[in-house]
């Protein structure tokens, strides 16, 4: 949890300097990124687990 809370600070401080944004901005845009890659990587976890569900169920067939 610690390390987790230091990364989105660490994200949001360093969008503040190189966008020239501030650091609520940097704050709001690495929360934004960072459930935009969680849906991405659950979605994608539903997809593979469908396939390998399928690809198992045919070869038992």
């Amino acid at each position: 949890m610690a390390t987790d809370l230091a990364e989105f600070f660490g994200g949001a401080i360093a969008l503040a300097p190189l966008f020239t944004l501030p650091l609520m901005a940097g704050m709001a845009t690495t929360a934004v990124v960072a459930f935009g890659i969680l849906l991405v990587e659950k979605k994608m976890a539903s997809v593979q687990w469908d396939l390998s569900s399928a690809h198992s169920w045919a070869r038992s067939v």
